[in-house]
């Protein structure tokens, strides 16, 4: 060439075949290339905290013929309560009924962790306030209405309801209604 020299945008030079910016470029990519490595290790616990699920209390001791104190010792106090005419007490109860993973919010994180190549999970763990808008499993709560007697002794017990669900004055629940096919096993 005529003695000037042509610089290239990655900083070789073309007439002594300099490549000191590819150097560099390459030092850039191996110090990304720590750190993702350093976050790999990371990656997937948002995963597994999202696809986490938890049993919820086991009200299968919630009964007629519970006791209250019996009844409280499972699910705890009662949220409110209330008398009907006829003298039977009504205790609605609040209690914690697990926690299951919901498919979609799994899907989000799993599409957030491979697009970001891991960054997510680490911006999560460094930065405490974003993982306070994570997605997780959802815990469950139920809602339990239980009637009983002048002696706290269980009459009935109605689950999911609420405190606008109407219910029997006397306190018994409805006697169980065949299915509308009608019983199993029968001729269609």
């Amino acid at each position: 060439m005529d003695g000037t020299e042509v610089r290239h945008h990655c900083g070789c030079n073309e007439r002594t075949g300099s490549r000191r910016g590819l150097r560099a470029a390459d030092g850039k990519l191996r110090r990304r290339l720590v750190i993702a490595g350093a976050l790999m290790p990371l990656a997937g616990c948002t995963v597994a905290e999202v696809t986490r699920s938890e049993p919820g209390i086991d009200v299968s001791a919630v009964g007629p013929g519970a006791t209250r104190a019996q009844i409280e010792a499972i699910v705890g106090e009662a949220q409110r309560e209330w008398t009907t005419p006829l003298r039977v007490r009504y205790r609605l109860y609040r209690y914690y009924a697990g926690r299951q993973p919901a498919p979609a919010d799994v899907l989000a994180v799993v599409l957030l962790e491979v697009a970001t190549l891991g960054l997510y999970e680490g911006i999560r763990r460094v930065d405490p306030e974003s993982a306070q808008h994570d997605v997780t499993a959802e815990a469950r709560y139920r809602w339990m209405a239980v009637s009983y007697d002048e002696s706290d002794v269980a009459i009935g017990v109605f689950q999911g309801v609420d405190q606008f669900t109407a219910l029997p004055a006397d306190g018994r629940p409805p006697p169980a209604q065949p299915p509308a096919d009608g019983p199993p096993g029968a001729a269609r």
